[in-house]
């Protein structure tokens, strides 16, 4: 029974080695983190004005990378002029499963004329105040 247990153990011990010297290649290798770097120049930028998205997207090599839907390079920029506040979407479908990050561009408005209000055509009624005794 002994010979048997020196036997097994010298086995599992020579295909551990074995393995180590092939470098694990029939064993699979986890896919690399993908990480995301995702950014606007301004969040906040006044109505009709225009602002810079910036992505770069690492470890997504052969992986397609969406920007709002539209696939994108892994690294590039785009100028956007939302017409009001907008939300932005960069994702990353790797088999680790898709990775999303997101921007919102607030638009303000700018203090408009101010409101006019027609005049009345008659002269507003004046109360006089009553003396007291």
């Amino acid at each position: 029974m002994k010979k048997h247990r020196k036997l097994n153990l010298l086995t599992a011990l020579l295909a551990v080695t074995l393995l180590g010297a092939l470098g694990c290649g029939l064993l699979p290798t986890p896919a690399p983190e993908v990480e995301i770097q995702f950014a606007a120049r301004e969040e906040v930028v006044a109505a009709g004005e225009c602002t810079i998205l910036e992505w770069e997207v690492q470890g997504a090599e052969g992986y397609p990378v969406f920007l709002d839907g539209e696939e994108v390079d892994s690294s590039d920029w785009q100028e956007v002029c939302p017409p009001e506040t907008t939300g932005y979407e960069l994702v990353v479908a790797a088999p680790s499963g898709t990775q999303r990050e997101r921007v919102i561009i607030q638009v303000r408005s700018e203090p408009g004329p101010a409101p006019t209000t027609p005049r009345p055509t008659t002269a507003p009624s004046v109360r006089t105040a009553t003396p007291r005794p």
